[in-house]
């Protein structure tokens, strides 16, 4: 009993500490894909890009805890070129698990909003994608309102922005990109 209290301490400290994210994952093949079966990629009111720095990370999601206003927000982060892993039959082969700066920058996101943004979402695009997949998972979001850090809005396809608002965060630049509603995008198949 005296174990099994103490691992239930050290596991509930760790979580505090580091929270565990298990984000949708995009693939080039596929349209977003869930790691856990059963769920879906529902579109979100805001699209908040997370970049690889602390700074950026900090800045992006107090400004999405500050527009989310009870509006669903789906976070995005483009991960680091992992090396390709070919799983023998019934293994388990995920780039996110392997990519240790992804996990740190949805712990770090995670442990941020989770007090202020109820309905939140992850989608961790793999490193060895073309930086333009993030804008295939803006396509299939369609969010309102876009929260990216300057500089890192190069990964988003042409979108038609009804207005632009720049906040500072924590030194950082946060751009607001707001747009109409796109059309609903055709299902296939």
């Amino acid at each position: 009993m005296l174990g099994l209290g103490v691992a239930f301490v050290t596991y509930r400290l760790r979580r505090r500490n580091a929270p565990v994210v298990f984000p949708f994952l995009h693939r080039a093949a596929m349209t977003v894909a869930p790691i856990r079966a059963g769920q879906r990629l529902a579109p979100a009111e805001v699209l908040a890009l997370l970049p690889g720095d602390r700074a950026g990370i900090e800045a992006v999601v107090a400004t999405a805890t500050q527009v989310a206003q009870g509006r669903a927000v789906a976070f995005v982060h483009h991960g680091a070129n992992v090396r390709e892993s070919h799983a023998a039959p019934l293994e388990v082969a995920d780039p996110y698990l392997e990519d240790r700066e992804a996990q740190s920058v949805f712990a770090r996101a995670e442990r941020e909003a989770r007090r202020t943004i109820s309905d939140r979402r992850y989608v961790y695009v793999p490193g060895n994608l073309r930086r333009e997949a993030v804008g295939d998972v803006w396509r299939r979001i369609q969010p309102r309102e876009t929260l990216v850090a300057e500089g890192g809005h190069d990964v988003l396809p042409p979108i038609a922005v009804d207005r632009v608002r720049r906040t500072h965060s924590g030194g950082v630049t946060v751009l607001h990109l707001i747009s109409r509603k796109p059309l609903p995008v055709p299902v296939a198949g």
